[in-house]
């Protein structure tokens, strides 16, 4: 902000990548998003 950016995308984040959400939230922003993988067997 500082360097007069107002937005900034920090691609796919999935729910667990806790480090990723946190540097998003030290920025004083807020996910736009979430996204969450499933995983089933087929057959």
């Amino acid at each position: 902000m500082k360097k007069g950016y107002e937005y900034c995308d920090m691609g796919w984040v999935l729910e667990d990548n806790v480090l990723v959400i946190r540097l998003v939230e030290m920025m004083g922003s807020t996910p736009s998003k979430t996204y969450t993988i499933f995983e089933k067997e087929i057959g």
